[in-house]
């Protein structure tokens, strides 16, 4: 004789929190750092966001440089502060 249960687990609202946290450090975490980004800033040529630290350090290693690409920059590189990420974070 098969017996069949269902198991029904409760999050407490800790887990719920850790998870969400958990899944911020993986969302928001610098493509080149791989760290936490503070502040969040789009690189207008490609699109992408970056740590404001962590790309400076990219691009005046290699000036006019898509720092995931290394394709040339259409123009001098234009920052702008994302500011829809930094109110996720």
């Amino acid at each position: 004789m098969v017996t069949w249960c269902m198991i029904s687990a409760v999050s407490s609202s800790s887990d719920s929190e850790e998870e969400g946290e958990a899944v911020r450090h993986v969302m928001f975490r610098c493509p080149l750092s791989g760290e936490m980004m503070s502040d969040p800033v789009l690189l207008v040529q490609s699109g992408q966001t970056f740590d404001r630290a962590a790309l400076v350090r990219a691009l005046e290693a290699s000036p006019g440089r898509d720092p995931l690409t290394g394709e040339a920059l259409d123009g001098a590189p234009m920052i702008s502060p994302n500011a829809l990420v930094r109110s996720m974070i």
